[in-house]
């Protein structure tokens, strides 16, 4: 009796669903309560959602998650949004959107990519403008190249 009451309780949620999480939630029913837990504010778990859509390369849901988790200031979320962005959309201007909140939420790998996106698009200043956040947020080799200059 109680399985099958989870089971239209799990059916019901799925009714505030798109058709893509729908079908991802149907294959993956171990991820419900993790996913009823970041509707109800739990940013970390948003994020846990999101990476793992991401694994399963629902680029989608893993979207939806990490955005949710990044509107709530998770850096992490933030940056692998950037990433895909980076990787998967090729969109510089989400690139530079989603690493500069990493980077303002003090991920320094975020602050490394939004350096790297920089110095490829020829704008040195802010190249090592990031590069400097990185240093001081990670310590990196880049800090090296910053002397005398940081």
């Amino acid at each position: 009796m109680k399985t099958i009451l989870r089971y239209i309780v799990f059916l019901l949620f799925l009714l505030g669903c798109n058709s893509d999480e729908k079908k991802f939630l149907l294959q993956h029913p171990e991820i419900e309560f993790v996913r009823k837990s970041c509707r109800e504010g739990n940013i970390v778990n948003c994020h846990a959602v999101g990476s793992f859509a991401l694994k399963n390369e629902e680029y989608k849901i893993a979207r939806r998650y990490f955005g949710l988790s990044c509107k709530e200031k998770n850096r992490f979320s933030c940056y692998e949004l950037g990433m895909i962005a980076k990787n998967i959309d090729k969109n510089e201007t989400s690139q530079i959107n989603y690493f500069h909140k990493s980077c303002i939420y003090h991920h320094g790998e975020g602050c490394r990519e939004l350096s790297v996106l920089y110095g490829r698009l020829g704008n040195k200043e802010k190249e090592l403008e990031y590069k400097k956040k990185e240093c001081i947020l990670v310590g990196t080799l880049n800090c090296g190249i910053l002397s005398p200059t940081f």
